[in-house]
């Protein structure tokens, strides 16, 4: 794919913008924090966990019982923080930006930002002890002690959270989701902020291309056409749109950036270059990045976004390091270029206004926050395109 709408390229460009201006990091100040378990976890003592089940797992929609052998993978457990962590984060994080602070621009690691915001190292590896005492497979638990990504047959997963695992077709598709609220142990069960025990994807944004003529105030003679006839922006259009050519007469062109883009379909390399070519960019294919512990997801739908947004990305900062961050979860993708510390610019192009976000477990919204603040106080820009949908993506 070589170009797709204005709307959606101007959401790549603002991520070219940002990683021109992107500063280094600086090691921050961290303080280990007291451990919240006390004494053994009695996995027989436990506490049923509530806004946990997925609103679109509706009953009608049920397919029956996930077969007891069956894996399951990609599910998350993520961890909260104390009230007193959270107001202290949240102090960094203005202080961060502030330079009269000492804090300006003091960007943190991930593992200067678990001794100061999350688990103890005893009490995350407690955690950690449950689940693979139930016979869960922990396929990455991060520095940052704040995910956990594991497995696990549906028997096991089932045995471990006291929920039935059931199947729903949704949309022509069938997808798996617990049926009840789950439940863990009492000494844990305080401890998680969200639990993701479904495969319900987030969406893609969806453009929709027109005609240069249909566009208001379109003018002039078009010199790129697609077969269709359709005419498109070129990335020499967005440097005289933007005036991003002083810039990069000044050398300003992405080298020694890094830029994440959040995926969930393998990508053709031929397509990067492709794009490259027919514009005339310098060679720089991205480098493909499978999220320790996930299931390739294949080639699907989504292949297009991802495209769109490594073509773009590269056709702004045509020299920046694109890394391309792949799962079957664009959380799941997101969480891991946080807690890896990959880049500090990400790119995310899934998400969906308040009525679709509603659809989420009741604490997706809250842990997608968190994990945009321990992003932020690394010092990385999260950008998510509106794609077509403006204020309602």
């Amino acid at each position: 794919m070589l170009v797709r709408d204005a709307v959606e390229a101007q959401s790549s460009l603002r991520i070219g913008l940002t990683l021109l201006c992107v500063i280094g990091f600086v090691p921050g100040v961290a303080s280990a924090q007291p451990n919240r378990i006390s004494g053994h976890v009695d996995a027989n003592r436990r506490v049923v966990m509530r806004g946990f089940t997925m609103p679109r797992a509706r009953v009608e929609l049920e397919q029956g019982a996930v077969e007891p052998s069956i894996r399951l993978s990609s599910l998350s457990l993520m961890l909260n923080r104390t009230v007193a962590q959270q107001a202290d984060l949240d102090r960094l994080l203005a202080d961060q930006l502030d330079p009269s602070s000492p804090d300006y621009h003091n960007w943190l690691t991930p593992e200067q930002f678990a001794d100061r915001f999350s688990l103890s190292a005893d009490d995350f590896d407690k955690v950690v002890g449950w689940l693979t005492s139930e016979g869960l497979t922990v396929d990455y638990a991060g520095p940052g002690r704040t995910w956990i990504l594991f497995s696990g047959s549906a028997a096991q997963v089932e045995s471990a959270f006291r929920t039935p695992m059931r199947r729903y077709l949704v949309d022509g598709q069938m997808r798996w989701a617990n049926a009840a609220e789950p439940s863990a142990p009492a000494a844990i069960a305080p401890l998680i902020a969200y639990l993701s025990l479904n495969d319900f994807p987030m969406r893609a944004r969806k453009p929709r291309p027109r005609p240069l003529g249909n566009l208001p105030g379109a003018s002039g003679t078009p010199l790129f056409t697609l077969s269709d006839g359709t005419h498109a922006l070129a990335p020499g259009d967005l440097a005289t749109i933007y005036n991003l050519n002083p810039l990069y007469q000044m050398g300003l062109d992405g080298t020694g950036i890094k830029i994440a883009i959040v995926g969930v379909s393998d990508i053709h390399l031929s397509d990067m270059q492709d794009f490259r070519t027919t514009f005339g960019l310098p060679s720089n294919p991205p480098q493909v990045i499978l999220v320790q512990g996930s299931v390739d997801p294949g080639y699907n739908d989504a292949e297009g976004e991802a495209d769109l947004d490594l073509q773009w990305a590269g056709a702004v900062a045509p020299k920046a390091s694109l890394l391309y961050v792949n799962s079957t979860s664009p959380v799941n993708s997101a969480l891991y270029a946080v807690n890896q510390n990959l880049s500090p610019i990400i790119s995310m192009s899934f998400g969906g206004c308040e009525q679709q976000i509603t659809s989420q477990p009741l604490q997706f919204a809250d842990a997608y926050r968190q994990l945009a603040q321990q992003a932020n106080a690394q010092g990385i820009t999260w950008m998510v395109s509106s794609g077509d949908s403006g204020a309602a993506g």
